[in-house]
């Protein structure tokens, strides 16, 4: 289970394509975000509900520097 490096909960998976009924279900209940169909390498692959942050990329690498710039679309960086 991915972790927020930032406040430690727990990250919900960002799926992206046509959704079928049981990803649509899924999402209803708040188990995963639906992405919408556009991917590009950019795209986040987690969510946290906590801090509003969507992460991408290489999660291990952030927990290891602690570093979270260029990741989150609600803060402003420090």
């Amino acid at each position: 289970m991915a972790k927020c490096p930032k406040c430690n909960s727990k990250l919900t998976k960002i799926v992206y394509g046509l959704p079928t009924p049981e990803t649509a279900e899924s999402a209803e209940r708040g188990e995963i975000m639906l992405g919408g169909c556009c991917i590009s390498p950019f795209s986040p692959s987690f969510y946290c509900k906590n801090c509003h942050i969507e992460y991408s990329g290489d999660l291990k690498k952030t927990y290891d520097t602690g570093k979270f710039e260029g990741l989150d679309r609600y803060e402003s960086e420090e």
